[in-house]
C-alpha cells in the first residue's frame, strides 16, 4: 500500500502586466509527493524527494481572464466577459491531476479570494 505524503517545493506570485502592473497576477505553486521506497529505507530530506509538479494560475483582473495550467499543460480557461476588477473577487476550480506510481488522482482545489483589508 502506498502512503501520500506531499511536501512544497516552492511558491511565488507576481505582477506580469505591462501596462498596469498589478493587473496581471501569475501564481506559482510547486510541490512533490515523496518517495515511498526512500522513506522507507530510513531516508530524509532531499533523498525522499518524488514526484514534482506546478500549478500555474495566470489572472487577468482586467479582461476576466483566468487560466491553470498543470505541469505545463492547459487544465481550465475561462473568460468572465466582465470586468475582472469587480466579477473576478473570488473564484474556484477543481481538478485532478495524476502522480506516477500511485493509484488515485490528486484532487486539486483552487480558491482565490481578495485580500483581506
Amino acid at each position: 500500500m502506498s502512503s501520500f505524503t506531499p511536501y512544497q517545493v516552492d511558491y511565488s506570485a507576481k505582477n506580469t502586466s505591462k501596462t498596469f502592473g498589478f493587473s496581471k497576477k501569475r501564481v506559482s505553486f510547486k510541490f512533490g509527493v515523496a518517495n515511498n521506497q526512500a522513506l522507507e529505507n530510513g531516508l530524509t530530506g532531499a533523498n525522499c524527494r518524488g514526484s514534482e509538479h506546478e500549478i500555474i494560475f495566470i489572472w487577468s483582473l482586467n479582461s476576466g481572464k483566468r487560466q491553470i495550467l498543470a505541469d505545463g499543460k492547459d487544465v481550465h480557461f475561462s473568460e468572465s466577459g466582465q470586468n475582472g476588477w469587480t466579477s473576478d473577487q473570488v473564484f474556484q476550480h477543481h481538478f485532478n491531476l495524476r502522480v506516477p506510481n500511485f493509484s488515485h488522482p490528486i484532487r486539486c482545489h483552487l480558491v482565490t479570494q481578495p485580500s483581506n483589508k
